[in-house]
């Protein structure tokens, strides 16, 4: 498991790096992808904290209109509780 964050360059797609979790695209326009979560579900919630959704990793953010959102992962690492938060951005 990598427990860096950052942003990684792999071509002309840029991915959004947590952990394990990786967010393709972002920013994004129809929706964004964790490869390897397609089936897990994940929280949404928008800046300003309210939660607009929870989402299939194949398809998060579907429907929403363009602005900030901040995506909320969470694992279980010898048994307790870690949680993620992670921004995306939809545009147009």
């Amino acid at each position: 498991m990598v427990l860096s964050s950052g942003v990684e360059n792999e071509g002309s797609l840029v991915k959004k790096v947590v952990g394990d979790l990786r967010i393709t695209p972002n920013p994004f326009t129809s929706f964004a992808t964790l490869p390897g979560h397609e089936a897990e579900r994940f929280s949404l919630y928008d800046v300003s904290g309210r939660r607009v959704g929870t989402y299939r990793g194949d398809r998060v953010g579907e429907g929403l209109a363009p602005g900030v959102y901040f995506l909320k992962y969470q694992e279980m690492l010898k048994q307790v509780q870690h949680d993620e938060i992670v921004r995306i951005v939809k545009v147009r």
